[in-house]
């Protein structure tokens, strides 16, 4: 990923990137204006260090993004009841929202939005908004309330 995005960002000035372990972050405390995590936090081992390494590295009343994918669709919760093979339910899956807003708390955030986002693909999207924008504008509307789903995306703010 590193590769990627040093292609990404070769033409822009200001950018530096770093590789750094999420339970151990190379930054000074109260370093950042925002963090944000996506799709990663389900492969960290000590998930409750890496938020509280997001909370100090964060300037006070900044925010920590968080997008990760939870086990609390109704389908996924049957799946791991069952006792599927783990090749079904995924690893992804070991969170449940209140699980996080637990660890967040612990972390010393104030979460400040929760809700639930719906992963269609940019194509879609981009399709919707050239042919169809009022059906951007539903899916908009659709995500603002509803608060569970398999991704979701929690904002956490630290204190001042």
């Amino acid at each position: 990923m590193l590769n990627i995005a040093k292609k990404k960002v070769e033409k822009l000035q200001n950018v530096h990137l770093v590789i750094g372990d999420a339970e151990n972050l190379p930054f000074r405390q109260e370093a950042f204006s925002e963090i944000t995590c996506s799709r990663a936090f389900k492969f960290f081992p000590n998930p409750s260090k890496a938020l509280c390494e997001a909370y100090r590295s964060l300037k006070p009343g900044k925010e920590f993004i968080l997008h990760v994918e939870t086990s609390d669709p109704l389908w996924i919760k049957i799946a791991l009841k069952v006792g599927l093979p783990s090749k079904v339910a995924r690893y992804e899956w070991r969170y449940r929202k209140n699980d996080l807003l637990c660890l967040f708390k612990h972390a010393g955030f104030q979460v400040v939005f929760t809700g639930c986002l719906l992963y269609f693909g940019r194509s879609f999207y981009e399709l919707a908004d050239k042919y169809f924008p009022p059906l951007v504008k539903l899916l908009e509307l659709i995500d603002s309330h509803v608060n569970v789903g398999r991704n979701i995306m929690i904002i956490g703010q630290k204190l001042d």
